[in-house]
C-alpha cells in the first residue's frame, strides 16, 4: 500500500525475513481464503507489519504450514488462519478500498480500476468490521476536509492517519485479547507514530508530483518556497529541518516499543522501529526521484553463516 515501514535488510537475520516473509504469505493466502484469488495483490508489506505488531501485543498461539504460491511452485512456510490473521484480511482490504478512492480523487485514473476490483471485497469487509470502515470513512473525509482548507501544520496534517492506524490497531488487540491499560497504551503510541512515519514519508516521496498537478502536500504549504530545483533542492534547503521531524516521529515511535513486554518477535519488530525507519528516513532524503516500490530480500547464505557464527 505504501512501503515505507518494513525491516533494514543489511541488519536484518535469516531467521527474521524468513518470519516476516511467512506472515507475508500467511496474510496473502488469507485473501484469498475470504476474497478470492484477485484481491491477494492487495497485500503488502504494511500490513504484514502490523499483523506483527498485534502479534507481539496480543500473543496468540500461532500455527505455521506450508503451501505452493502461484508465482513459485516451491513450497514456502505460512501462517495460518487465525483470527488475527482474518481481522489483517479484513482490514488491509478496507485500508485498500479507501486508499484507491482518495488517488482517484487525487487525480489518479488507474486507481479507479483497484476500486471496482475491491468493491465486493470492501462490502464483505464491511459487513464483517462496520465499526473500523465507518472509522475509515470518517478520518479520510476529515482528511480530505484539511488538505481543502490547505493546512499547513504537518504535524496537524499527519495526525489523521497517525490517529487512524493507532484507532484500528487499538479496536483490533482488544478484539484479540485482553491486555493491560499500560501495555495498550504502549502499543498504541508505536501505532500512532507508525502512521505518522507513514504520512510523512509518503507527503515528501510525492512531492515533486504533488508540485506539478498542483495537488495538495503538507510540506509544499508549510514551507512554501519549492523551486525549479525540485525535490533535491527542496530537500537540502530543509534538511536539518526534515531530519529533525523523521528522527522525532522515529525516536517516540522506539520509546513506545521499548516499553512493551516482547515475546515472539521482538527482534524482528526492533529491526523493523529502528532500523528500518532509520534507512528509509535516508533513502527519502537521500533521493533524486520518487522510491521505487520496496522488494525486500533475504541475506546471502555466506553473509548469514558469518553472521551466526
Amino acid at each position: 500500500m505504501f512501503g515505507y515501514v518494513l525491516p533494514d535488510e543489511n541488519t536484518l537475520s535469516r531467521r527474521d525475513f524468513t518470519m516476516f516473509q511467512t506472515f507475508y504469505c500467511g496474510l496473502c493466502l488469507s485473501t484469498k481464503e475470504h476474497y478470492g484469488n484477485l484481491p491477494r495483490f492487495m497485500t503488502n508489506y504494511d500490513m504484514t507489519v502490523l499483523g506483527l505488531f498485534l502479534m507481539e501485543a496480543t500473543k496468540p498461539q500461532v500455527e505455521f504450514g506450508t503451501a505452493r504460491c502461484v508465482g513459485n511452485p516451491k513450497k514456502k512456510a505460512y501462517v495460518k488462519g487465525s483470527p488475527l490473521m482474518d481481522l489483517i484480511t479484513h482490514v488491509n482490504i478496507l485500508l485498500c478500498y479507501y486508499k484507491s478512492i482518495d488517488d482517484e480523487l487525487d487525480g489518479g485514473g488507474k486507481k479507479r480500476l483497484l476500486r471496482f476490483v475491491l468493491k465486493k471485497p470492501r462490502i464483505k469487509a464491511q459487513k464483517l468490521l462496520p465499526e473500523i470502515d465507518s472509522l475509515i470513512s470518517e478520518r479520510y473525509s476529515a482528511l480530505r476536509e484539511a488538505e481543502k482548507r490547505n493546512e499547513k501544520s504537518i504535524d496537524r496534517a499527519a495526525d489523521y492517519f497517525a490517529g487512524l492506524l493507532r484507532d484500528i490497531s487499538v479496536i483490533l488487540a482488544k478484539k484479540l485479547a485482553e491486555i493491560d491499560e499500560s501495555e495498550l497504551n504502549n502499543f498504541g503510541g508505536l501505532c500512532y507514530n507508525i502512521g505518522k512515519f507513514v504520512y510523512i514519508a509518503d507527503a515528501l516521496d510525492d512531492i515533486d508530483e504533488d508540485y506539478k498537478e498542483k495537488r495538495y502536500n503538507p510540506f509544499l504549504t508549510a514551507y512554501g518556497d519549492y523551486g525549479k530545483g525540485g525535490r533535491r533542492e527542496f530537500i537540502d534547503k530543509h534538511k536539518r529541518e526534515l531530519e529533525f521531524l523523521f528522527a522525532s516521529v522515529r525516536n517516540r515511535a522506539y520509546a513506545s516499543f521499548c516499553q512493551m513486554r516482547l515475546t515472539h518477535v521482538g527482534a524482528l519488530l526492533e529491526n523493523i522501529v529502528k532500523d528500518g525507519l532509520t534507512a528509509k528516513t535516508k533513502q527519502l532524503l537521500d533521493s533524486k526521484k520518487k522510491l521505487p516500490p520496496p522488494k525486500l530480500r533475504a541475506k546471502k547464505k555466506a553473509e548469514t553463516a558469518k553472521e551466526e557464527e
